[in-house]
């Protein structure tokens, strides 16, 4: 150790000796933390995926920049035949100089630390993938700088072992990526899917960066760090020997040979992993086990995969991720959780296909494939069908690496509904009057998509328009209105007889829906007033869904078509009005189970909600407000329609109310709104009646001020379409669904931040390091220059020796 020590002490000191630690760590720091802020608030994520996504390029710079003169500096300079004459161990000599290298690549990785910083200022950032892109870009760094010093062992020539580096380090990350993997694959099939999972680093990187350390990953830069280090001592020791060079290059056959068989050996093998993420994201749930555990006969699943060589290069290792899954999912529950993969060549015909299959659903789908860079299609199977008792079979259609995220909540939604005695309904209320054209029905319909999400989810749709001869159907679990309208006395019984009688009611509407108009001074939003009858019910429960104006200085630009176009490309317009409102994290209750991981809502023309705490505490009901709109928010009347602008929206001169509850929970026993009475008619100047409201069972009534945010336009964005599933799941079966599906990666926003902030965030992640770096450093030199002329004026002179 004394061998080790002295070579990393000479080498820590070759670097803080000279200006080049100090002009290295400067740049590199200037470079790395700049190029991520150049983006950063634009993006307005907390999170760090730019930085360690840029991070492998600019290392393919400045690794060989440190390791270029570790051995080739010394050949230069004529004192590497002197280290070679110490009584030392080559190896000695070999890991103090690595080492040595790796303690200031570590110290130039950690100057980048104001970044998190930075962002746990700017927003609330998950800890895990943080975490695990530091650990993922030390590992690069530490197989970068091993490589660089076996080259720069085999050279006599800085520059030229920079260039070598350059090229080796940009070749391990590459060969990894998907592109490589494509472009070869389509030469020669399988071959680069086989170097990118034994040679390719870019793969290995994916997982620490989602939080997670596999163990797999980590073998994988043990064993190339392993592999070049040896090789680099093996030319030292070897160099002078009888036939040293054919020694060499068979030695660096077998330790190429020895990494690709470990590698190829722990690719499938399970070996643990540690998931660091924000409520364990990747890990499965204790609702999963509870849900398994429960259940009285084991689940069949099957998966019908193509075989690995039949799928393209982007999906030849989906068998394996669904598996792990799959795997992650078997081993703690009890035997009750049983598959099998079953492999099927797709045939080049539909009509060749296998009837039973397709009358199952199992059916091939197309998919991208590229063929001597040629693009095309190709059919594949990737279908998960899951079976209990007798029970109808629930199917999960084309499983793809976007979707395997959310394959835990899919699979055990499924399962949960097939262990009730009947599968829940939601059912839609839908206004009487028929479309136009009843062909475009569907498409005519702005809450489309919403009722595709119920029904692939496994849930039975229904609808109704509350009528005599459309009443809410029995066994409806979930009644959802959106944007319900006119409502009729006996409607509003209706809906009051089915939440009195103990059932679920969601309830989403707004006092305006606009259109947008190109004014003098840009684009205004005209209002267009909606109904909102359904206050005359739910007021008397203590909620009410406000009619003036909702504004919020967080708010989110649209896009509009402005009707003209540039040859085939539309052009569009920007439209920023705080009626355009952002909920954003803090806003959300992290208490309430519907809201806990939600990210950012879209919560287009919506109104704040009116909350009579007496009358709620008098009908003994209680309630949970969701979510707020922001603290720079206000209300304002609008009772001519005036259209809206940037002028007339703009924040009132005195004090901002902020925090009006935008979407509550209402629950428990729901009095008789109608004080007893008997049914009115269903239609007016109708003599007959129904029978009032008897009993009352408790039931829950969620109230959102907008509709809109459901709607065709927005219900594709995470964070709408993840609160409309929680409200369905959470509402219809068990909040324990709810559980599941929020164990997904949250898209955290930043909150609001002025210029100012702005400007003193980019100097204190790009500045503040490197100016104390070279204050530190011109200390040292001051210091440094001080003890030199002491050290002189303490020498005797010329005439006092004499």
């Amino acid at each position: 150790m004394r061998d080790f020590f002295t070579i990393f002490r000479r080498e820590m000191a070759a670097y803080f000796n000279s200006a080049i630690a100090v002009i290295f760590l400067v740049v590199f720091v200037i470079f790395t933390n700049g190029l991520f802020m150049l983006q950063f608030f634009q993006i307005g994520k907390a999170d760090m995926r730019m930085l360690f996504n840029s991070l492998p390029f600019i290392l393919n710079i400045f690794i060989p920049a440190i390791a270029m003169r570790l051995w080739a500096e010394d050949k230069k300079g004529n004192t590497f035949e002197l280290l070679l004459t110490f009584p030392m161990r080559p190896s000695s000599l070999v890991a103090g100089k690595y080492f040595a290298s790796l303690v200031f690549y570590a110290l130039a990785l950690s100057a980048t630390l104001t970044v998190p910083v930075m962002i746990g200022f700017a927003g609330h950032a998950d800890p895990g993938p943080i975490v695990g892109g530091y650990l993922g870009s030390f590992l690069m760094g530490a197989f970068f700088l091993a490589a660089g010093i076996f080259v720069s062992g085999l050279c006599k020539d800085q520059i030229v072992a920079f260039i070598l580096s350059v090229v080796v380090c940009f070749a391990l990350y590459f060969l990894g990526t998907d592109f490589t993997a494509v472009f070869v694959d389509g030469w020669i099939p399988g071959g680069g899917t086989f170097l990118k999972n034994t040679f390719g680093m870019a793969g290995r990187l994916s997982s620490f960066a989602r939080g997670i350390f596999d163990i797999r990953d980590a073998a994988y830069f043990a064993a190339g760090i392993a592999a070049f280090l040896a090789l680099n001592g093996l030319s030292l020791e070897g160099r002078l020997r009888p036939r040293s060079k054919a020694v060499f290059s068979g030695a660096v056959v077998v330790c190429l040979a020895s990494v690709l068989l470990v590698n190829w050996l722990l690719l499938d093998l399970p070996l643990g992993r540690v998931d660091m993420t924000q409520g364990k994201i990747y890990t499965i749930s204790d609702v999963s086990m509870k849900i398994l555990k429960g259940l009285k006969v084991p689940v069949q699943v099957k998966v019908y995969l193509s075989p690995v060589d039949s799928m393209p290069t982007g999906l030849k290792t989906l068998e394996r991720d669904i598996t792990d899954k799959l795997e992650e999912l078997r081993i703690p529950s009890e035997g009750k959780f049983r598959y099998r993969v079953i492999h099927l060549e797709a045939a080049a015909d539909e009509k060749d296909a296998d009837p039973a299959l397709k009358d199952m659903g199992v059916v091939p789908f197309q998919v991208e494939s590229v063929q001597k860079d040629e693009v095309g299609v190709k059919l594949i199977y990737s279908t998960l069908l899951v079976e209990y008792k007798e029970k109808p079979r629930e199917i999960i259609p084309r499983l793809v690496p976007q979707t395997l995220q959310d394959l835990e909540y899919q699979l055990l939604s499924r399962v949960y509904k097939m262990t009730l005695d009947e599968k829940p309904q939601v059912t839609f209320y839908e206004p009487e009057e028929a479309p136009k054209d009843p062909t475009q029905a569907d498409k005519d319909d702005p809450f489309r998509t919403a009722k595709l999400l119920v029904r692939n989810n496994g849930y039975r749709v229904g609808k109704t328009s509350l009528t005599a001869s459309d009443p809410i159907p029995p066994g409806t679990s979930n009644l959802v209105l959106l944007d319900p309208g006119t409502l009729g006395a006996r409607q509003r019984f209706e809906l009051n007889r089915y939440l009195s009688g103990g059932g679920t009611l969601v309830i989403g509407a707004e006092p305006f829906h606009y259109t947008y108009d190109r004014g003098e001074r840009g684009v205004d939003a005209v209002p267009v007033k909606r109904p909102l009858d359904v206050n005359r019910l739910i007021e008397s429960w203590g909620v009410k869904i406000g009619e003036d104006l909702l504004l919020d200085e967080n708010s989110q630009v649209v896009s509009i078509s402005t009707g003209q176009a540039i040859g085939p490309f539309a052009i569009e317009m920007p439209v920023k009005l705080p009626n355009q409102i952002l909920v954003d994290e803090s806003a959300m209750n992290r208490e309430a189970s519907l809201t806990n991981r939600l990210p950012t809502v879209f919560y287009l023309w919506g109104a704040a909600l009116d909350l009579g705490s007496d009358v709620l505490k008098k009908n003994g009901l209680r309630s949970t407000v969701l979510f707020t709109s922001g603290p720079r928010s206000w209300r304002k009347p609008n009772d001519a329609l005036e259209h809206l602008t940037p002028q007339n929206t703009a924040p009132p001169a005195d004090k901002i109310e902020g925090r009006f509850p935008l979407a509550v929970l209402v629950e428990g026993s729901f009095p008789d709104a109608s004080g007893g009475q008997p049914a009115p008619p269903w239609k007016e100047g109708e003599k007959e009646t129904g029978p009032k409201i008897e009993g009352v069972k408790p039931g829950r009534l969620l109230v959102i001020g907008s509709s809109k945010a459901f709607s065709e336009d927005l219900i594709q964005s995470p964070g709408n379409i993840n609160l409309f599933a929680n409200i369905v799941d959470g509402l219809t079966l068990s909040e324990d669904l709810v559980k599941i599906r929020s164990k997904t990666g949250v898209v955290r926003d930043l909150r609001r931040l002025s210029a100012a902030e702005k400007v003193l965030l980019r100097l204190f992640t790009v500045v503040l390091v490197p100016a104390c770096l070279v204050a530190l450093a011109s200390a040292r030199f001051f210091l440094r220059r001080k003890e030199k002329e002491l050290y002189l004026a303490a020498l005797p002179r010329p005439a006092e020796r004499a």
